[in-house]
């Protein structure tokens, strides 16, 4: 989708796919040296990733933002017991009585 040492806007990259950027879910961002490597689940078994630059100006959150380096990857569940359950694996459950053990 984006050859090797050039970038493309994330709109273009999504409608070349057939994505529709509305279906797109739990986004995640990780900052490493000059780089933003953005990582969308598309569906129980796969997700999208990319990277951009953090000196471009353009809102990360924005279509026009410049991409590179975009894969479609299987997804690897966080918890394979909540797979199993139909709950979302890349969250933590939440279990609001659950005891800390510093308390």
């Amino acid at each position: 989708m984006v050859p090797a040492w050039e970038t493309r806007t994330k709109r273009a990259v999504l409608e070349s796919l057939g994505i529709d950027e509305r279906r797109l879910r739990e986004r995640r961002v990780v900052q490493f040296n000059q780089l933003h490597f953005e990582t969308w689940q598309l569906s129980d078994s796969f997700e999208i990733f990319w990277a951009a630059s953090v000196r471009d100006p353009t809102p990360l959150e924005s279509g026009n933002r410049q991409i590179s380096g975009v894969r479609i990857q299987r997804r690897t569940p966080v918890n394979k017991d909540l797979e199993a359950e139909g709950l979302l694996s890349n969250q933590p459950l939440q279990q609001p009585n659950a005891k800390r053990d510093r308390d």
